[in-house]
């Protein structure tokens, strides 16, 4: 399965504080984001071709 960048919106996710991204499984991203703990970060093109 893909990482996905998220952004960590009001909890501790992976020891990251509101604010900061870090990559997590798409599954996991899916699961936090129904809790409003993070949200998707938009992939620069750079990352796209990668």
């Amino acid at each position: 399965m893909a990482k996905v960048k998220v952004e960590v919106t009001n909890a501790v996710v992976g020891g990251k504080t509101h604010g900061k991204t870090l990559m997590v499984e798409e599954e996991e991203a899916v699961k936090l984001e129904k809790n409003r703990y993070v949200k998707r970060v938009a992939a620069k093109k750079s990352e796209d071709k990668a």
